[in-house]
């Protein structure tokens, strides 16, 4: 009988003795397991890193290779107007039949190389925009993670949602007006492009155009300012601070204001292009003729 307890106390013993070696080498295994996930995981991290390193340095380059490009052709459109302002103060001193039709012919050429360099100029934009929203959705889609962890501090549910959804909105409406606004400049200019080739036509018959042409000036100039804007916006993002939840109303409201006030700018310079290019084409209604005057004079005479 001692000798089965025995026995059987060996047996127990020898068990837990080969359990524990197991649990010992399992739990090293799992240890290992662990290790080369956090391995794996941290070089993933490094390679995404490396990936959006190389994204970003390639569109930095891209984005100023296209401002060249549209600084080039902001630069040939005022030389063409300057060659055309000269071609006219040439025909005023020869106004003969042959020099009208030469400025006719060197007009219809410029109107139709200004529009080809308009297109050129909104495909250079697009392209841009494109670029930008692109490198936006990414960071925002990194924010959106450090948003999701930062609100495991809130406790309240519906307000980890709201301010989720929040977040989301504000990167939809953002993409969706960088679109609208980018039409709205597109739609600028071609009334800009009209303007200009009125005002041509007017300057060949010797019609004082000056006050047309500083409107127009100051409208193409806020159009550029208003483009300028519209790109940067595209590469905008709104992040949320969260810290407490007493302030997490506050600091939603913060990032609202800080998209507000950025839509608001372009919104004003859109207008007020909108509002020089009214008076340019105001000032050109309202031009006449000059040999009118002489004829007007006589009759009241």
């Amino acid at each position: 009988m001692l000798y089965m307890v025995k026995r059987s106390l060996f047996f127990i013993a020898f068990g837990s003795l080969a359990a524990t070696i197991v649990f010992a080498q399992t739990g090293g295994q799992q240890g290992r397991l662990q290790d080369l996930r956090e391995q794996r995981k941290e070089a993933i991290q490094k390679t995404e890193g490396d990936v959006r390193k190389i994204r970003t340095e390639t569109r930095g380059l891209n984005m100023e290779e296209r401002k060249k490009v549209r600084d080039d052709i902001r630069t040939m459109r005022v030389d063409k107007r300057l060659e055309t302002h000269e071609l006219q103060r040439e025909f005023r001193k020869n106004p003969t039949p042959e020099a009208r039709e030469e400025l006719k012919t060197k007009l219809k050429t410029k109107r139709e190389e200004l529009h080809t360099e308009a297109q050129d100029l909104r495909k250079n934009l697009r392209e841009d925009i494109q670029e930008r929203n692109q490198a936006r959705q990414e960071k925002v889609k990194e924010e959106h993670e450090k948003l999701k962890e930062k609100l495991k501090l809130i406790r309240d549910e519906r307000k980890k949602r709201s301010v989720e959804n929040i977040a989301n909105n504000i990167d939809k409406l953002n993409e969706r007006l960088v679109g609208k606004f980018e039409e709205a400049a597109n739609r600028l200019e071609d009334i800009a492009l009209k303007i200009d080739s009125r005002a041509d036509t007017l300057e060949s018959e010797k019609v004082d155009v000056s006050r047309a042409r500083d409107a127009l000036k100051t409208a193409e100039d806020l159009i550029a300012k208003a483009r300028e804007l519209i790109g940067a916006q595209a590469s905008k993002t709104y992040p949320i601070n969260v810290t407490v939840e007493e302030n997490l109303g506050e600091n939603v409201r913060a990032a609202r204001a800080a998209f507000h006030d950025d839509v608001s700018k372009i919104r004003q310079t859109l207008h007020d292009a909108r509002e020089a290019l009214n008076d340019a084409a105001f000032a050109l209604k309202n031009t006449a003729p000059p040999e009118n005057e002489p004829e007007n004079n006589s009759s009241g005479n």
